[in-house]
């Protein structure tokens, strides 16, 4: 409430600025001494008593630029991001044509993943000055928020002036290689090799788009090279054993696989692709079945995850009071795990509000003969029903 006030009457003082032709405070020692001070305690973080501090000088009378900038970086420090944007805001509105207030909103804007209000920004910011940690920064936006063109857009005009800085080109292969643009990323990684040959990222961008191609020799001769260089990472085995697989090697592909499961034992592909290795090497469905064992409990969840999966959804829209695909879902969930038989008085619920009587009371009835006499699930229902009986009554007449 103390920070919404403060921004409240520092507004005011945009909006209906007073003249001071009384003491001024924020131009006397005092405030020199009060801003020095809560320099002092926001060094130590003793942020809070900062933003006390300073909240001293924000008056409706007076507009101190120095004041609100010291309560943003307060605020920023405190993780309080929707204070700190809004002193920014109010910053810029009085001085629009400063950058930093415009590239501190943008960074803030990213971290609280506003990724339109920061694309908005970012154009407002180039359009004064270019800073290419913002050109990077809007094309980040624009990929989070799926809007492919855009982001590779900035990351075009970005490398335009860094042309060799590894993670926008890594960003912008990534989006080719989605795309299936593979030759698109293989030019991006090979203009930079020709630069550095070492570069252990983008040999490895290289040698993906080689396999995504199906060129799984070339592709091969790629993480082999890696391998032999050093590089002990899961991409270079994963990606080794899957193109010696495809070259007709299994003997090779199941070493290095299974150097890539050591390193990283969650890849439903690559236990697939070992129990495909496996039999291809000549061994019989028993030395393979582990491995598909394992995929298959990746891919497939308990039953009793996946009914806690559906009653997530079923809460989200009942929630939304879209309550048809809520029955739908709570009853696959009560189909998955009987013991939660809340689910029962949920899917009465849902009806009830759709007023479709009958199945509200078949479905409370129904949880009723499962529910703790005295519990509040239990009253809600037999409230619930005598309201439902009640309609059902009104309706026969």
């Amino acid at each position: 409430m103390k920070r919404f006030y403060i921004l409240l009457v520092l507004t005011m003082s945009i909006l209906c600025p007073v003249n001071a032709s009384g003491q001024d405070l924020n131009s006397s020692d005092e405030r020199l001494a009060i801003l020095a001070e809560a320099r002092q305690l926001k060094s130590i973080y003793k942020t809070e008593a900062a933003i006390d501090l300073l909240s001293t000088l924000a008056g409706a009378d007076s507009f101190d630029a120095d004041v609100l900038n010291e309560l943003a970086d307060c605020h920023m420090q405190a993780g309080d991001l929707e204070a700190a944007a809004s002193t920014y805001n109010l910053l810029s509105l009085k001085d629009p044509g400063n950058v930093l207030y415009k590239v501190k909103m943008m960074n803030i804007a990213y971290r609280l993943k506003s990724f339109t209000a920061c694309t908005d920004l970012g154009r407002a910011i180039l359009q004064l000055d270019t800073i290419p940690a913002m050109i990077s920064l809007t094309g980040d936006a624009f990929n989070q928020m799926e809007a492919k063109d855009s982001a590779l857009a900035y990351y075009n005009l970005y490398l335009e002036l860094n042309p060799y800085s590894i993670p926008v080109l890594s960003k912008a292969a990534k989006i080719h290689l989605d795309r299936k643009e593979y030759d698109a990323a293989h030019n991006l990684a090979d203009s930079y090799l020709q630069a550095d040959s070492t570069n252990m990222d983008m040999r490895s961008i290289k040698g993906v788009a080689y396999y995504l191609k199906g060129d799984y020799k070339k592709s091969e001769e790629v993480f082999q090279k890696m391998e032999d260089d050093g590089n002990d990472s899961y991409n270079v085995h994963f990606y080794l054993g899957q193109n010696q697989w495809h070259n007709g090697k299994p003997f090779y592909a199941r070493k290095e696989l299974l150097k890539a499961w050591q390193i990283d034992s969650s890849d439903v592909n690559l236990a697939y692709t070992m129990a495909s290795v496996i039999m291809e090497g000549g061994q019989a469905i028993d030395a393979a079945k582990p491995w598909l064992d394992k995929a298959v409990d990746m891919i497939s969840p308990n039953p009793s995850t996946l009914a806690r999966i559906f009653r997530e959804y079923a809460l989200g829209y009942m929630r939304s009071e879209d309550f048809k695909p809520a029955i739908d879902y709570y009853s696959k969930s009560y189909e998955l795990d009987k013991e939660s038989f809340s689910a029962l008085s949920s899917i009465g619920y849902c009806y009830e509000r759709l007023k479709d009587w009958k199945h509200a009371r078949d479905y409370y009835e129904l949880y009723l003969t499962r529910a703790r006499k005295g519990s509040s699930g239990y009253n809600f229902a037999v409230e619930s029903l005598d309201y439902v009986k009640q309609q059902l009554f009104m309706e026969e007449k």
